[in-house]
């Protein structure tokens, strides 16, 4: 096998995969992939889907503990206004980074970053307050 051909196989079974998810409610994909010349192993992850439609991964439950614990009046799924004006959204927590737990993607780019706790509330509490004035 060659990295082309992984690619390959793990797109088609992500389709597989992404169809039966869909019928049982479920988020279901590959996610890494370990191969030789002969074979290739695939990390299948299944997760919940919560009812506001966010996948419940492990990082997004541990957001959902770990926000309440830090005073973030937030959920998976929210989004904020960076002060670089980049809107981003809450996708989960990191328990092992102390420094920048907060995990969000970019609504541009799709793209994952890390933030600290702190820019995160501040960050919330501007949008509070300009969602109150206008």
């Amino acid at each position: 096998m060659d990295r082309n051909r992984v690619k390959v196989i793990r797109e088609e079974l992500n389709k597989v995969l992404h169809a039966y998810g869909a019928e049982v409610n479920l988020s279901v994909e590959t996610q890494g992939a370990t191969f030789s010349d002969t074979d290739v192993t695939f990390k299948v992850v299944v997760a919940e889907i919560g009812d506001n439609g966010v996948v419940m991964s492990r990082e997004a439950n541990d957001f959902e503990l770990f926000a309440k614990i830090e005073g973030l009046d937030a959920k998976v799924g929210d989004s904020f206004l960076s002060f670089s004006n980049e809107r981003f959204e809450i996708t989960g927590w990191n328990g092992r980074a102390k420094k920048m737990p907060v995990l969000a993607k970019s609504l541009s780019n799709g793209k994952g970053y890390k933030f600290p706790v702190n820019s995160v509330k501040n960050a919330l509490k501007v949008e509070k307050l300009n969602s109150e004035v206008y």
